[in-house]
């Protein structure tokens, strides 16, 4: 296995939005770096699609900071949740990154660390 950075310079538009796509089907994600650069307060959901589940979703970021996901483990009998055991993410398809309400053409970068 392989740990892979990927850095996403986020260019919002008019709307405060921006957004980019990583392939990734079998990787793990292991972390997310936010450098806010000029984006005002922002909301950053990252997904994996085409399913659209959630890997990290966060509301008025505004500050670099690192990230840590984790998901859900689920019961192998009948796939409830399991109270408070959490596992590192794997990507079945693509990862999106999505920045909303970052303010009117301004920029920050979101850093993905993937093991494959």
């Amino acid at each position: 296995m392989s740990v892979l950075t990927y850095r996403l310079p986020m260019v919002t538009n008019g709307d405060g939005d921006a957004s980019a796509t990583v392939r990734a089907a079998g990787a793990k994600l292991l972390g997310v770096g936010v450098e806010i650069g000029t984006l005002e307060a922002f909301d950053l959901a990252i997904t994996d699609e085409p399913t659209g589940t959630e890997l990290l979703s966060l509301a008025a970021v505004a500050a670099d900071a690192p990230y840590q996901p984790a998901a859900a483990m689920a019961d192998p009998t009948d796939g409830t949740p399991l109270a408070g055991a959490f596992a590192v993410p794997i990507v079945f398809g693509r990862i999106e990154v999505a920045v909303s309400n970052g303010g009117d053409t301004l920029q920050g970068e979101i850093t993905l660390v993937i093991e494959r």
